[in-house]
């Protein structure tokens, strides 16, 4: 595990192992729906205040969680007080709004490098239980140190600040960065699902980004991502959270032609990002 620390934070940032088989069917059976065929079971991107008692985190299994629909449901926030764990959008609604069209479609057998005359398969939609694009809405886990209750004075609560992006420029020279992968899957070879994390530490903040990808090919591509600051002068960590999706019509519509190297290209979410409409935008902030 990789360390930074920087005012009260000491941020860790751990790239974990693929799961073997025995220990996946373990974490399926915990959570209770099936997960992809690769997953980093121990990765970590954590912010620990040891000062103010508490610690901001993602692990894989808490974002494998959000894929099932009655935890999605049960972490829903629509009005009230905020939850630590709540989440804004329930992805799978998006996907049931076009179902129809997607029931009659169909799609390459070999999906993005498909040829004339290739075979011609159903496009999936879901499986019972769990969403099968493995998109997740989750925004990270606050928890107390040791195991603690979480401090009362640690807060959340909605907000209209904006993250400072001035702040995140070349002037503002990178102290330390981190990229780990959570889970990926390519959907029975229809696709690509990913779960990732950027983290990146300066002189004056830290800031990371939290992306679930999704490409069903020939069907849609959406992001859902969760943009974590705190500025080390004060005490609060500003998220926002933006989900983004169009379908391959309508990306075409908008000048994005598939070249057949973007879907293997590694910065392949970074390409088409600019592409996607924004859908909602959500903002909260966690005070200490």
């Amino acid at each position: 595990m990789d360390t930074h620390s920087a005012g009260e934070w000491d941020i860790h940032a751990l790239q974990g192992r693929m799961l073997g088989s025995e220990e996946l069917d373990a974490l399926s059976n915990q959570l209770g729906i099936k997960i992809p065929d690769c997953v980093f079971g121990n990765s970590i991107v954590s912010f620990q205040n040891p000062a103010s008692g508490f610690i901001y985190k993602f692990s894989a299994d808490k974002a494998l969680e959000m894929c099932g629909f009655e935890a999605r449901t049960q972490k829903l926030y629509t009005e009230g007080e905020l939850k630590f764990d709540h989440i804004n959008v329930i992805p799978n609604e998006v996907q049931v709004s076009m179902a129809s069209k997607w029931a009659a479609k169909t799609i390459p057998r070999d999906a993005a490098f498909a040829t004339p005359h290739t075979p011609q398969v159903p496009a999936e939609i879901c499986s019972r239980g769990r969403d099968w694009t493995y998109s997740s809405p989750y925004k990270g886990t606050v928890e107390g140190i040791d195991g603690n209750p979480i401090p009362e004075t640690v807060r959340i609560a909605i907000t209209e600040e904006a993250i400072p992006y001035n702040m995140l420029g070349i002037e503002n020279p990178i102290l330390w960065a981190h990229e780990v992968i959570f889970f990926e899957d390519e959907l029975d070879d229809n696709g690509q699902s990913k779960f990732h994390i950027r983290v990146r530490a300066m002189q004056d903040c830290f800031y990371a980004l939290i992306r679930s990808y999704l490409r069903v090919d020939h069907v849609v591509v959406r992001i859902m991502d969760t943009r974590v600051f705190h500025k080390f002068d004060e005490r609060k960590i500003l998220r926002e959270f933006q989900m983004r999706e169009a379908s391959y019509d309508e990306l075409r519509a908008r000048g994005f032609n598939f070249p057949p190297q973007w879907a293997i290209d590694p910065r392949e979410s970074d390409l088409i990002y600019e592409r996607l409409p924004v859908i909602g935008i959500f903002r909260d902030e966690i005070t200490y």
